[in-house]
């Protein structure tokens, strides 16, 4: 929360990694605890269905519809390359 008190908005990339439903959970609740005016936050277009990122993204963005401060859910289809 501390890395956060100088910034106004926060911009989540939900990692590629294992554990990307804690860690972009750990970042909404980081930002809301430090009172951020807004976040945005990167999810998938199949969030909350039957899939792997389906389930993986809809607690993200259910964390996101709880903050105490203004958000956006951008959803976004796989990338195939970087």
């Amino acid at each position: 929360t501390t890395l956060l008190k100088d910034f106004d908005r926060v911009f989540i990339v939900t990692p590629g990694h294992e554990d990307r439903t804690k860690l972009a959970i750990n970042g909404l609740e980081a930002a809301n605890d430090a009172a951020v005016s807004f976040v945005a936050v990167v999810s998938v277009l199949t969030s909350g269905t039957d899939s792997i990122f389906g389930r993986q993204f809809k607690p993200v963005e259910s964390k996101a519809k709880t903050l105490s401060v203004p958000y956006s859910i951008v959803r976004l289809p796989l990338f195939v390359d970087n």
